[in-house]
């Protein structure tokens, strides 16, 4: 270790990702966080049942987009103050953190390899595979000066070794999903994404940090499949689990 690199760790010491806790230079989380991320990527899915890092489930709203698989780790839950992922995600969408996103790019690289391969496999009329990303809202760029989905994306693309290319531009701001019903999502994205790439013949592998309600990313499917994308899919480090019908 060079004696910069011994000053760094002394008067920076690496801590955990989720909690800030102190931990060895080797890992990214501490045991605790580790063990609950485990169990985070253990749950199983409401749909098929197996764990959400083995699922390729997605919302209704992105199947009709034309999406063939959605990729993730976990569950994210709203009120999961102690899920690992929720965690991670908060933190790195306000302050870039180099760490984070390598962490959780090796973490979607090994669920995302096992699935390129076989997809490439039994597809012979995709030209090429790339990694693409969800455009972060203006408003949010100008709040904290960088893209969460984009740098995620860039470690991804490293990690897999695939080209990451600039495909979608926002064209406006929405309003927070959250806050409408299922009709007033539709209406809120319908336009807000274009295309800045010719992307016919492509698998795209279309990347953000946490899909909640879907329709931004049904949207940027939809643009995608309308410039003759082969195949779209996503990858996601959390998703919102779909509500239970009472």
């Amino acid at each position: 270790m060079s004696v910069l690199s011994a000053l760094r760790a002394l008067l920076f010491p690496p801590r955990c990702l989720c909690c800030g806790k102190r931990i060895d230079r080797t890992h990214a989380l501490c045991e605790t966080c580790a063990l609950q991320l485990e169990r985070d990527m253990r749950t199983q899915c409401p749909d098929c049942f197996l764990e959400y890092a083995s699922c390729h489930c997605a919302p209704a709203c992105v199947r009709r987009a034309g999406v063939s698989a959605l990729l993730k780790l976990a569950p994210y839950r709203e009120d999961g103050a102690h899920s690992a992922a929720r965690r991670i995600i908060l933190r790195m969408k306000t302050r870039p953190n180099a760490r984070a996103f390598s962490f959780l790019a090796l973490e979607l690289a090994a669920i995302l390899r096992p699935f390129l391969a076989e997809r490439n496999e039994s597809d012979a009329s995709v030209t090429q595979a790339v990694i693409a990303w969800l455009p972060r809202s203006r408003r949010n760029l100008r709040r904290y000066g960088f893209d969460q989905a984009k740098e995620l994306a860039r470690v991804l693309g490293r990690e897999t070794g695939l080209p990451v290319v600039s495909l979608l531009k926002r064209l406006r701001d929405t309003r927070p999903q959250k806050e409408l019903t299922a009709r007033e999502r539709r209406e809120n994205v319908r336009g807000c994404f274009a295309l800045a790439e010719d992307v016919r013949g492509m698998r795209v592998i279309l990347v953000d940090d946490v899909i909640t309600t879907g329709e931004g990313m049904a949207e940027a499917a939809r643009m995608l499949r309308r410039g003759k994308a082969a195949d779209v899919v996503l990858v996601s480090v959390a998703v919102t689990p779909r509500r239970s019908r009472k």
